[in-house]
C-alpha cells in the first residue's frame, strides 16, 4: 500500500514559490497516493465559459501515449455528460456511477479507448472558482463505486487544492504577491500586522485560532491522525483568507492571510457570502461541505440559506438548489431595463428528457414534486399513498439518476447542456 500523507498534500497545494509546472507535478505527486485503488491518476486545469469546457492543461505520467488517451477520453464524453461532470456533479464520483446511468453511450467510448487497461474511472474535483477548476482522475480495475469515506476525505482535500488554484491565478493576474496580503504572522503564531477586515477583533481572533490549528495539523502527532487532521484545516477562514506561509532570505517562517474566496456572478439583493454559499448549494453541497470550504460554522451557512431563499424569494432549500444550479434558471436570467428600472428576468427550463428517461412514470411525478420542494408526507398525502411508498420512490429516483439528496437532484435537474 502507498503511504498517504494528507496533510502534505494540503501544504503543497499552497506552495506559492514554484512555477506552474511545478505545482502540477508536485498536485499529482502527492495525490496519486491517495487514489489506493488507481495505477494511474491525471490532473487536469479546466476553464469554464457559460457555453464551453476548455481543457488547459493536462498532467499525465507515462508519456505520450498516456496523454493522448486520456485527451481521447475526454473528448468522448458526450455534451451532456461533460457538462455533468464539469458543472454539476458531485466532488468525487466514479463514471458508472456519475455519468453511465444517464449516458450508457460514454460508459462504451470508455470502454473502447480504455483497451482493456482500465474498467472504470473516478475523478475528484477542486473549484477554483466559477470558471476554473482541478480534476484529479484515476483508473479502476474495477467498476466501482466511491464510499462515504472517500467522498468525505477527497472533499476535504479538493476544497484545498481548488483553493490553490484560485490564489495562484490571482498571483499570476498580479493581484496577490506571496509575502503580501492582509494579515502575517511570525512562526510562533503572534500577528505582526492586519490590514482592512483583519483588522476586526473577531477575524483577528478567527486567524489566530485558525494558524494554531493548520500548526497542529502539520505536527508529527497531527499526521497521523489522517483525515481528523485535514478537518482542523479549513478551506478558508472566515470565508476570506487563506494562509500560506513565506519565507524571507534568512529563512525565517511566517504566516500570510491572503484575501481567496472564490468569485461569483452577481444575483441582487446577495451579500458576497450569501452568493457564495447559494452558488455551492446549487452545485449540491451538503451544510457541512460547504461550512468547510468556506471555513464558517453549520449555523452561519444555515442562517445563510435562510436568509437567500428570504430574498429570493424561496420556500426551500430545494428551489435554491435548482435556481442555483450551474445551468439553472439563474444562469439563463438575463438584466433588462423595464420602466426606468433594471430587472432580472428568464424563464424555467423543462426538465430533460434524456436525462429522466430511466424513470417510470409514476417516478417522474414524484419527481416533480420533489422538485417542487413537497416533503415526503406531502407527496404521499396528494398521491393517496403511504409515506413509506414515496420514500423507496424517492430512492429509486436517486440511485436511477446518480444523486445522493434532494439539492443534488435539484442541482442536476436544472443543469441541462447548451
Amino acid at each position: 500500500m502507498r503511504s498517504q500523507d494528507w496533510i502534505r498534500l494540503l501544504e503543497a497545494s499552497y506552495e506559492l514559490d514554484q512555477s506552474d509546472d511545478e505545482w502540477r507535478a508536485a498536485m499529482l505527486e502527492h495525490a496519486t497516493p491517495m487514489f489506493e485503488e488507481c495505477d494511474h491518476v491525471v490532473l487536469f486545469i479546466v476553464g469554464l465559459t457559460p457555453s464551453r469546457v476548455e481543457l488547459e492543461h493536462l498532467e499525465v505520467p507515462g508519456g505520450d501515449e498516456n496523454r493522448e488517451r486520456a485527451i481521447a477520453i475526454n473528448r468522448a464524453l458526450p455534451p451532456g455528460a461533460r457538462d455533468l461532470v464539469y458543472r454539476s456533479g458531485p466532488a468525487v464520483a466514479t463514471l458508472s456511477e456519475l455519468v453511465v446511468p444517464q449516458y450508457p453511450e460514454a460508459g462504451e467510448a470508455f470502454e473502447s479507448l480504455a483497451e482493456g487497461l482500465a474498467r472504470d474511472l473516478v475523478a475528484a474535483i477542486g473549484r477554483a472558482d466559477a470558471g476554473r477548476m482541478a480534476l484529479l482522475v484515476g483508473a479502476l480495475d474495477e467498476v466501482s463505486t466511491t464510499t462515504a469515506t472517500q467522498r468525505h476525505q477527497f472533499h476535504l482535500a479538493m476544497s484545498h487544492l481548488g483553493a490553490g488554484l484560485r490564489i495562484r491565478t490571482a498571483l499570476a493576474r498580479g493581484g496577490v504577491h506571496p509575502d503580501e496580503g492582509e494579515a502575517v504572522f511570525d512562526a510562533s503564531g503572534r500577528m505582526l500586522h492586519a490590514d482592512g477586515p483583519a483588522k476586526e477583533q473577531s477575524a483577528r481572533e478567527a486567524l489566530r485560532q485558525a494558524v494554531a490549528e493548520i500548526d497542529r495539523a502539520r505536527s508529527a502527532r497531527g499526521r497521523s491522525e489522517g483525515v481528523d487532521a485535514v478537518e482542523r484545516w479549513q478551506g478558508l477562514v472566515d470565508g476570506r483568507w487563506s494562509l500560506v506561509d513565506h519565507f524571507d532570505r534568512d529563512g525565517k517562517r511566517f504566516v500570510v492571510a491572503h484575501k481567496n474566496d472564490p468569485s461569483v456572478r452577481d444575483p441582487r439583493g446577495l451579500s458576497v457570502r450569501e452568493k457564495q454559499i447559494a452558488e455551492l448549494v446549487g452545485m449540491g453541497r451538503s451544510t457541512k461541505e460547504i461550512a468547510y470550504e468556506l471555513g464558517l460554522s453549520n449555523s452561519a451557512i444555515g442562517m445563510a440559506v435562510k436568509a437567500v431563499c428570504s430574498k429570493l424569494g424561496l420556500s426551500s432549500r430545494t428551489e435554491l438548489a435548482h435556481l442555483f444550479a450551474p445551468r439553472g434558471l439563474r444562469a439563463r436570467l438575463e438584466e433588462v431595463l423595464i420602466e426606468g428600472e433594471d430587472m432580472l428576468v428568464g424563464s424555467v427550463p423543462l426538465l430533460d428528457e434524456e436525462m429522466i428517461a430511466p424513470l417510470s412514470a409514476t417516478e417522474r411525478e414524484v419527481l416533480v414534486a420533489l422538485l417542487a420542494g413537497s416533503t415526503t408526507a406531502d407527496i404521499a398525502q396528494r398521491r393517496g399513498v403511504r409515506p413509506n411508498t414515496i420514500a423507496n420512490q424517492t430512492a429509486s429516483i436517486f440511485q436511477k439518476l446518480g444523486v445522493r439528496s434532494r439539492a443534488e437532484l435539484a442541482s442536476r435537474a436544472g443543469s441541462r447542456p447548451s
